[in-house]
């Protein structure tokens, strides 16, 4: 294990990829090579550590892209919901119209 109180060398190379169903970590000395489970332990446990350490994390998580006939569809299906379910509380529409406009998403 590295001692953390000694300065790091200026440049290391350090590689991530996955290789016939495993995921390996390379060094310019040494090869890692882990089950998918736990590469994920392992991550996990880095982004703990570093948050701990106090750097902020943030994940950029593409928004699912709807075309204009889909956006369509979902606004018809709620309509249609709005119409069947009136007279009832607007809590209980509100859900069923997101519930139906979720699972046009999904």
């Amino acid at each position: 294990m590295t001692d953390p109180s000694k300065p790091a060398a200026a440049t290391r190379r350090i590689e991530v990829y996955d290789s016939r169903g495993k995921v390996i970590i390379e060094t310019e000395q040494e090869r890692y090579i882990f089950d998918p489970a736990n590469a994920v332990e392992l991550a996990n446990a880095m982004l703990r550590s570093a948050t701990a350490c106090g750097v902020e994390i943030k994940f950029e998580v593409e928004r699912p892209k709807i075309t204009d006939k889909q956006r369509a569809a979902m606004i018809t299906r709620a309509v249609h919901v709005m119409r069947s379910l009136s007279g009832r509380k607007p809590e209980f529409i509100a859900t069923h119209v997101v519930d139906t406009v979720l699972s046009g998403v999904a």
